[in-house]
């Protein structure tokens, strides 16, 4: 299968006709099911869905409810588009994403209204999700982000209209801590964040050296701001949205360090470029409400 390599202003465009309503700022609750180590169970059948791996398809792991209760849907409209993107939840009030996820905003400067999901699987079972509204003066970029350089400094946070109420299936994941000094070379890091009919997946990848990438992908760049993952063990989605979250497993849980900025579309050959959130530390707590643990 052919692949392309796929910058996060390409990805996940949806066209709209006639929808030109307001997104409606509402909470769902009550959930009606619930996960267990071998599936997704239904509580009305007691039942047991098992997580799935399509290789086929290359469409990853079947995520159940809360798994990644961080995950945030990324959705504003232009005129003519919705765009889609993916995020993470630092706190109750922020989500992390790359600069780039608005790039058609930079060039256009035609947005309408945007919102977030969290909670959400992106099936048909909804009634975890928070829908929390946001606006372009919500948007939140690094000082020295150009998108006609999206290799560098390509972080910005959205501020929600209104905090998130963490749930069971709503919650914040945590930032490396500033004596976190690890490379994480070879950990396994799990990746959320792509769409297809069954709802979210996820992939788990092993992390490479940034030397190792160079050298597999001699035309793009990689440098202390990036992380980048071997897609070769672990598999490759074929549509992984734009800030797809990346993140390790530690004694105290699920630790955010990077979110998706360069991909190779349905590549089992080139490894995903990362945008490294450490590097950014001084400007994430100067510019939000997160405090770093030491």
């Amino acid at each position: 299968m052919g692949s392309a390599a796929t910058v996060c202003f390409l990805i996940g465009v949806v066209s709209v006709f006639a929808n030109t309503s307001a997104a409606l700022d509402v909470i769902k609750a009550n959930p009606m099911s619930d996960e267990t180590p071998e599936g997704f169970k239904t509580m009305s059948a007691g039942t047991v869905v098992p997580y799935t791996y399509s290789a086929t398809n290359w469409y990853g792991y079947n995520a159940y409810a809360g798994q990644f209760p961080y995950h945030a849907e990324i959705n504003f409209y232009t005129n003519n588009y919705l765009y889609k993107r993916a995020g993470a939840l630092i706190t109750l009030n922020y989500v992390i994403t790359p600069a780039t996820s608005f790039h058609h905003y930079f060039i256009h400067g035609d947005m309408l209204y945007g919102y977030i999901t969290l909670g959400t699987v992106l099936n048909s079972t909804t009634q975890w999700e928070q829908t929390i509204n946001y606006t372009e003066s919500s948007i939140v970029m690094h000082p020295f982000f150009h998108y006609t350089n999206e290799d560098y400094y390509n972080i910005a946070m959205i501020r929600l209209d209104r905090p998130a109420i963490q749930t069971r299936y709503v919650k914040p994941i945590r930032l490396p801590k500033l004596s976190d000094t690890r490379t994480y070379l070879a950990m396994e890091g799990t990746s959320c964040g792509t769409i297809k009919e069954e709802g979210l997946s996820y992939l788990r990848n092993p992390l490479l050296s940034l030397s190792i990438c160079r050298q597999q992908l001699t035309s793009y760049t990689f440098h202390d701001q990036h992380y980048c993952t071997d897609v070769y063990r672990g598999g490759s989605f074929c549509n992984r949205q734009c800030g797809s979250s990346l993140a390790v497993e530690d004694e105290n849980g699920p630790v955010l360090i990077g979110d998706v900025d360069l991909l190779f579309q349905c590549s089992y050959s080139y490894p995903v470029r990362y945008v490294r959130l450490s590097a950014f530390r001084e400007w994430i707590q100067l510019s939000l409400d997160y405090r770093f643990d030491y």
